[in-house]
């Protein structure tokens, strides 16, 4: 689905367009450069602007993924639950063996749609994130990625390192999935650790990193794969939103190292 999902943005978008997002960041899948110790006047209230700006946006497209999500999983599968339904009540009633066998088939057919439409509804907004929390809805991430991908995840969590805020959350949760997605597309990796820990009193650390070294094959592609694709810079754009970092360490012998840091309190 990601990659049909990735074709369709691309379509809409022109050759070599950014994603809006990175670009009112400043990511853009480049490296940025360390901050100059001589700040010019109105700056940081210029970036900060630019922050909210770009956290507006963030909210906005939450708030339709999960709105979207919503709709699905309550009118259409409610809609195809009741057809089906239907479908069930007219095969019963079937007098010849035709009729019998095609009303079955149109049944199997609306049973795939319920089940697309809820794998549709959980990668557009998990709820398990707003329900749960981050250790248990990363948790469950490791479970959905290696059973949709074969990815094999570790995962330990300190119970003292739950961020207070809910949009903290949120984006940690959707930057380790892009990390995730990173590690089985560009890397081809099949088992990944993940730890998450509490930094002194002010930072949450999230650690994700490949077990073992990537298949020979994958190796050189992954020293070649530029930080912008597979979700590398939108999982930095997302912690600069919530005033955190990503540090990023690839290398084709000792395989990936992704960094997150975010605060940890209520207010960021």
């Amino acid at each position: 689905m990601k990659r049909t999902l990735a074709k369709t943005v691309a379509r809409k978008m022109p050759e070599g367009a950014a994603d809006p997002l990175e670009v009112a960041l400043g990511t853009n899948g480049q490296r940025r450069s360390p901050p100059s110790k001589q700040r010019l006047p109105g700056l940081e209230q210029s970036e900060g602007k630019v922050r909210g700006w770009a956290l507006q946006l963030a909210r906005s497209e939450e708030k339709e993924r999960h709105r979207l999500a919503l709709l699905v999983r309550d009118d259409l599968q409610q809609t195809l639950y009741g057809a089906n339904l239907c479908v069930e009540v007219l095969r019963s009633h079937a007098k010849d063996k035709e009729t019998h066998k095609i009303l079955g088939q149109i049944s199997e057919y609306i049973k795939k749609g319920i089940e697309t439409g809820r794998a549709l509804s959980i990668e557009l907004s998990p709820p398990i994130i707003y329900d749960a929390g981050l250790a248990h809805a990363l948790i469950w991430l490791s479970l959905w990625m290696e059973d949709k991908y074969g990815l094999k995840v570790q995962v330990q969590c300190e119970e003292q390192a739950e961020p207070g805020n809910q949009e903290v959350r949120v984006h940690l949760f959707l930057a380790v999935r892009e990390l995730l997605f990173y590690l089985v597309q560009a890397c081809g990796i099949s088992h990944a650790q993940l730890q998450v820990t509490r930094r002194d009193d002010a930072e949450v650390q999230i650690l994700v990193q490949s077990a073992g070294k990537a298949p020979a094959r994958r190796a050189r592609r992954m020293s070649e794969v530029a930080e912008s694709e597979f979700g590398l810079s939108r999982a930095r754009a997302r912690m600069v939103l919530v005033r955190g970092r990503l540090t990023v360490r690839t290398r084709a012998q000792s395989g990936s190292r992704f960094l997150l840091r975010a605060p940890i309190g209520k207010k960021f």
